[in-house]
């Protein structure tokens, strides 16, 4: 929790210092997504990415300036659509059109059985990543649960199977969560092992989260965005930099930042 938050509790009489306090822990939204640019465009030329979907919350994000990040993602991506983008579409696009719906028609039929799985095998799928990836977080065990999201997509074909045409939207979105389960499973270890606690996130190297103390965060890594790319040889991550905050004084997280220090120095 971080020092704002406590002092608010302070001035309504709770103090976290001395007095307990019950919470249930939720995930709002993730400070993660697709890598976009100023534009938030991805590196698909004409795909665009905003909100939760884009990855440029960061840490830092108060979760109250979600939607306002969300509305300034859609705007610029508007705009750039309008005034900027290309409107032509690639000569090859039929080739690769005709292509990937024979490549759907084929996943569809592999997948058609007599009774269908899709919701029981998802259920497998969340519960992995509430009990692994939650905001408690233990290295060792984090890659043991890598390994088994990796085999289940190796064995996609067999679990998953679907009895009504109208659940083929299911199919597909179990094979859009499995992947990215492991694209994010893939960053989270990373993060965890070289930068320690970070973000919402509590790092522990084993034994009872209760018992131990979190290992502490490593500044140093907030200098870098963890990646995840998908390659021939499979999911790869790697660290790009972080941009730097524009040298604009209207910019929000520099007037945040200011109205939080005007605020201590009238407390003290």
């Amino acid at each position: 929790m971080n020092a704002g938050a406590i002092e608010l509790y302070r001035e309504h009489g709770i103090d976290l210092e001395n007095q307990p306090l019950r919470i249930a822990v939720c995930a709002q939204h993730c400070n993660g997504g697709i890598r976009v640019n100023k534009n938030w465009q991805t590196n698909v030329k004409g795909l665009y990415a905003i909100g939760e979907a884009a990855g440029t919350f960061g840490v830092f994000r108060p979760g109250g300036a979600a939607l306002n990040s969300c509305q300034v993602g859609g705007f610029r991506a508007a705009q750039h659509i309008a005034y900027s983008a290309e409107r032509s579409v690639t000569a090859d696009f039929p080739r690769v059109a005709k292509e990937a719906a024979e490549e759907l028609d084929n996943l569809i039929a592999k997948k058609k059985g007599m009774q269908s799985t899709l919701l029981t095998v998802r259920e497998v799928y969340q519960k992995e990543m509430s009990e692994s990836f939650a905001f408690l977080r233990n290295p060792a065990k984090m890659k043991e649960a890598k390994k088994r999201i990796s085999q289940r997509s190796e064995n996609f074909s067999n679990d998953n199977r679907w009895a009504e045409k109208e659940e083929i939207s299911a199919l597909f979105k179990n094979l859009d969560l499995l992947n990215m389960q492991e694209a994010i499973a893939l960053s989270m270890i990373e993060a965890a092992e070289n930068f320690g606690s970070r973000g919402s996130s509590f790092v522990f190297d084993g034994g009872d989260f209760l018992e131990r103390k979190p290992k502490a965060e490593d500044v140093e890594g907030r200098k870098y965005i963890v990646t995840a790319k998908k390659t021939e040889n499979g999911i790869q991550t790697g660290r790009s930099p972080v941009r730097p905050i524009p040298e604009r004084e209207l910019w929000f997280e520099k007037v945040w930042n200011s109205c939080k220090d005007l605020q201590r120095r009238r407390t003290e």
